[in-house]
C-alpha cells in the first residue's frame, strides 16, 4: 500500500502502482480494513474490542475466510454488526466460537 502527497492510496503490484479506482470494491474494502487494523495496532494503548459494521459486505468468500481466520488468530474480541448470514455460517464451518445476537 502506498500513500501519495494528497493522501491518495495506491497498491504496489508487479513493480507498478495501481490506484484504488482501478481495483474491485472488495479490494478497496480490504485495503481500508488493513489500514484500520494497522492504525489500531500502532495507536492502541490498551486492549479493546474490534468493532466492525458491515465491513465484509463486498468481500468474496476467499477474502472473508482469510479475514475471519486473521481476526480469530488475533485473540481480540470482535463485535461484528452485519445484516448478512454468511459470516456466521463461515465461522461455524471454521469452528470459530462466536455468539450470534439477532435484533
Amino acid at each position: 500500500i502506498t500513500m501519495g502527497a494528497n493522501a491518495e492510496i495506491g497498491l504496489m503490484t508487479k513493480g507498478r502502482i495501481v490506484s484504488l479506482e482501478q481495483v474491485s470494491r472488495g479490494t478497496i474494502e480490504q485495503v481500508y480494513f488493513a489500514l484500520r487494523m494497522a492504525a489500531d495496532e500502532m495507536l492502541r494503548g490498551e486492549e479493546c474490542p474490534v468493532v466492525l459494521d458491515d465491513t465484509f459486505a463486498y468481500y468474496d468468500d476467499t477474502r472473508l475466510e482469510r479475514a475471519m481466520a486473521w481476526l480469530a488468530e488475533s485473540g481480540r474480541q470482535v463485535l461484528l454488526f452485519t445484516c448478512h448470514h454468511r459470516e456466521g455460517e463461515l465461522l461455524k464451518k471454521m469452528n470459530i466460537a462466536y455468539t450470534d445476537i439477532r435484533l
